[in-house]
């Protein structure tokens, strides 16, 4: 065939797939702030739950493009799929692959509370309301409770746990399932969003955590953090949770597909992967696909600024503001490490609000710094001063 041809071939082929593949890539990677991964040591990632399994013996995995992975599963009743914080939305193909999982045999743990975990509970008949709860009977402020579950194991008896929760919402298993935990009688979904009690607003007690089958349901994935993974019985509890799943062992994997892309190549690498695992049905198929994939990441890597680490980025989200109090707890005492823990977080706050890469912020001039803030009580507080933690909330919420 001529060069031309060949030429012209590729070049159409290049711009088609861009434009099948270009929108899910800028979806993927709108939301830049991220957290809940199995692979990353931030207070509010989730390794010291991968690392306590791998400890009693259990095989991880992280499934970092497509859960339609789960096809090359070859013992699913061995297998748990581990999804903790669903940031962004499964596709169809992706829920008809978890939901095959399950039917063949596989184990399902899927804890989430606002996020986009709903759809996928929906398949099973699980609802989370995503409404925000208040319960009387929290223990530092309205966010945090401590609630009973009860857990069986494969002797038939039951075990008690206190489990330590940081805003759950609440779910719904119309009588499909078996509920471990409920919250008070007190307890009521805020349904318009208003902070108080309305006529309108759902009275509890509400379920929090709800077993079917071979699937459990929790409402809040910050039970899972490393922050609160000594926490009550939070440990014991989940890791109770996966001896009852895989009773003789077995593989536990954890889906970082959910959780949004860093940076642009990382999207485009997960986008390009799931069409292919859609195309082609299994990998084995798309081995040759999958070499010009790494051939294009490496392309990619000499043209990308800051091809930094695809590594979940730890900024102060609304839990940290609101459990302020929370921290101050967990910190009495020790009121540098506190100031160190907020100084680090309104760091990667201001850099990732304000558009930057790490390199970028880093580079930045002490002059511009003090510019960008235009604080100059933040700025001192940035390069090393003191300053009371709700001040630290209220100048950078302010410079929000």
């Amino acid at each position: 065939m001529n060069r031309d041809v060949i030429g012209a071939v590729l070049v159409g082929a290049s711009v088609v797939l861009l434009y099948l593949v270009y929108p899910s890539v800028l979806a993927d990677v709108s939301e830049r702030d991220r957290s809940l991964s199995a692979y990353s040591d931030d207070w509010n990632d989730i390794s010291e739950f991968r690392k306590a399994l791998e400890n009693e013996g259990y095989t991880t995995h992280g499934i970092v493009a497509t859960p339609g992975i789960l096809r090359e599963v070859r013992e699913p009743e061995r297998t748990l799929l581990v999804i903790v914080g669903v940031e962004t939305p499964y596709s169809y193909d992706d829920i008809g692959s978890i939901v095959d999982f399950v039917e063949k045999g596989g184990s399902l743990i899927l804890a989430d509370d606002y996020g986009y975990g709903d759809d996928l509970a929906n398949e099973f008949g699980i609802t989370f309301h995503r409404y925000r709860m208040w319960d009387p009977s929290y223990v530092t402020n309205t966010s945090i409770l401590n609630i009973e579950l009860t857990l069986p194991d494969i002797n038939g008896t039951s075990r008690d746990y206190e489990v330590l929760f940081n805003d759950p919402t609440a779910i719904e298993s119309n009588q499909q399932g078996t509920t471990l935990g409920f919250t008070s009688n007190e307890s009521f979904l805020d349904v318009n969003g208003n902070g108080a009690i309305d006529v309108q607003d759902q009275p509890g007690p509400f379920e929090v955590v709800t077993l079917k089958g071979r699937m459990v349901f929790i409402g809040d994935p910050s039970i899972f953090i490393n922050e609160m993974w000594d926490l009550s019985d939070n440990s014991e509890f989940l890791l109770g949770l996966v001896d009852f799943l895989l009773p003789n062992g077995g593989i536990v994997l954890f889906d970082e597909s959910v959780h949004a892309a860093v940076d642009f190549s990382e999207g485009f690498y997960r986008t390009i992967t799931s069409t292919f695992v859609f195309v082609f049905g299994d990998l084995t198929k798309g081995l040759f696909v999958t070499a010009m994939i790494g051939l294009m990441m490496i392309v990619m890597s000499q043209v990308v600024t800051d091809p930094k680490l695809w590594y979940h980025r730890l900024a102060i989200s609304e839990i940290v503001v609101g459990n302020l109090q929370f921290l101050e707890t967990n910190f009495k005492g020790k009121r540098k490490e506190l100031s160190d823990r907020l100084r680090t977080d309104a760091l990667d706050l201001i850099c990732v609000r304000s558009g930057m890469t790490a390199n970028e912020f880093a580079s930045l001039s002490d002059k511009r710094l003090r510019t960008l803030l235009n604080d100059e009580k933040l700025y001192r507080f940035i390069k090393g001063n003191d300053m009371d933690p709700n001040e630290v909330f209220d100048r950078l919420d302010r410079w929000l």
